[in-house]
Formats: C-alpha cells, structure tokens, sequence
C-alpha cells in the first residue's frame, strides 16, 4: 500500500468505515509515511510492514489479524494488490530477473497470502479481492512474463471462486488496463536497460541493440498513450467489490473504447490476432533502419 492502487485503496477503504491493515514494503518510507497522514480515521488504521515473498511477513499479518479477531473485529476481506513489471523479450536478461522474481510476487505472494487468511475469512464468509490484469486475458510480446503471471492469477482466482463457493467466500477478479501508477512508470524503462545489459551476448548480437533501442522508444510513445489518468477507478472498483450485496466475479477497468477491443481480442482466432500483433511490432525488425532526431 506504499503507492498506486494499494494506496488509494486504503484511504477508500478506511474512508468507508472498514477497519484497514495496510501492508507496505517500506512502512517508514515516504509513502506509507504520507499514507497515514491523509486517512480519515486513524484509530481504524494500521500499517504493517509487508514483503509478500516473507513467509515470516505473511505470518506476522496473520498473527495481527488473529488479535484483531479474537478482539472481535472479523475479517471481511483480503485485497491481494502487490505486484512487479519487467520490460523485455521471452529470452533477455537473467531468468531470475524476468521470471523468477517476478513470479514469487505476483503469483506466489497472491497464493501465499491467501492459503494463509482463509481460515479466518471462513468464519466470517467474506471475500477476496485480487488485482490481475487485462494482460491476463491476452498476451503481447515484449513483456509476455508479466502477462504470465497475471494469466496465473485469473487461473487461480476463477479455480478459487469455485472451490470457495462451499464456504460463502466470493473472489473478485479486479483486471485493470494501464494507469499512471508506479507499475508503468519511467523506473520500469531503466529496468529493462538493465535486463538488456544482462542478456546473453549470443542473444543480444542476434537481435541487435537497434531492436532494444526501438523497444525502448516503443514502450516510452505507448505508456503516456494507454496509461489512464484515474487509477481511483481501480480503488473504487475494489471498494464497490467489498460492500456491494452480489459481487461481479470480474471487474474490468478500462476506458469505454477499450472493451469491445479486449474482447474482439478475445473472441478471435489466434491467426488474426497474432497477424495484428506482427503489424504492430514489425517496426522492431532490426532490418528497418532506426530513425534519429535528424530523420
């Protein structure tokens, strides 16, 4: 809850009157720090400190949330938001940077964190709230280990949605597109020159610092293009998941414009959509000149 959507969603969240744990990975951080300043009830506010790959993390929130139980409070809900983007191709960079990593906090931390809360969750039947993606539904090139991982959570969420139905729990699918949050920021560019640094030089003499250099210029057009400017839209859509009597098993965040585009995406065979995707990206191609400032 130190930025983006875990942020706005705690200040919603306690602005409505629930009681808020906040797990922030740097809770005496900037923040966290301001976090706590701008809540609207502080008495119904806690922030504890949160690293999702933690075993002894997970177990210290477990063991907070337990006291509030035993205290009479009951737990309503769990909001797995934590998440990491890397920038690159299938084979770049190390295994353990693009996929290694990643995965322990996008899908091990959701499934950790959840395994752990369950018990208390069934007492009170409440509901689970992950954030996935629209890159769990479609897959594009350049950044296809995110999209896995968020494919793994929609898996994992819709497969918990129908074991939980025994026990009264919904989960909610929360599946935004691109916000200007810290996810799809300047940083993550810097982060994949990094990864191209780290590839292997037999792989990266086969696709040219030009094709990285394009990537790069690609992704620094696109992000202020597709990034939305309201990622209160995302925090709303959790609050809305958490008090609404009949929750939306998925909730999609995107512009109007968007969604008949995901799901014409969607409901395509794969030859089209992989012919657009080829379209989209040919520019890539090292065979094309790259274009400078004096072009």
């Amino acid at each position: 809850c130190d930025s983006g959507f875990g942020y706005l969603t705690a200040k919603a969240l306690n602005k409505n009157g629930f009681k808020v744990i906040a797990g922030c990975l740097f809770p005496d951080g900037e923040g966290a720090q301001r976090l706590k300043l701008e809540v609207e009830n502080v008495d119904e506010f806690e922030i504890v400190v949160l690293n999702v790959t933690s075993d002894e993390h997970i177990d210290n929130v477990y063991q907070r949330i337990d006291q509030l139980v035993a205290n009479g409070y009951e737990l309503w809900g769990v909001v797995n938001n934590a998440g990491i983007v890397k920038l690159g191709e299938i084979e770049w960079g190390t295994f353990d940077e693009m996929y290694g990593n990643m995965f322990n906090i996008n899908i091990n931390g959701v499934v950790k964190m959840t395994r752990k809360l369950l018990p208390l969750l069934r007492k009170s039947k409440g509901r689970i709230i992950n954030v996935a993606s629209m890159l769990g539904r479609f897959t594009i090139p350049g950044i296809v280990p995110y999209c896995m991982s968020k494919h793994a959570v929609v898996a994992f969420s819709d497969g918990l949605r129908r074991e939980m139905a025994k026990f009264d729990i919904d989960v909610i699918n929360i599946e935004p597109s691109f916000y200007g949050t810290n996810l799809f920021d300047d940083s993550t560019v810097e982060k994949q020159v990094k990864i191209w640094q780290n590839t292997p030089e037999n792989v990266r003499n086969d696709y040219g610092d030009q094709y990285n250099e394009k990537l790069v210029t690609l992704w620094n057009k696109s992000v202020p293009w597709i990034n939305r400017k309201r990622p209160e839209d995302v925090a709303d859509a959790i609050v809305e998941s958490l008090t609404t009597a009949i929750p939306e098993p998925k909730f999609v965040c995107c512009s109007t414009l968007a969604r008949p585009i995901i799901a014409l995406a969607q409901g395509l065979p794969l030859e089209f959509v992989d012919l657009f995707m080829h379209i989209v990206f040919r520019s890539l191609d090292q065979k094309t000149p790259l274009k400078t400032k004096d072009d």
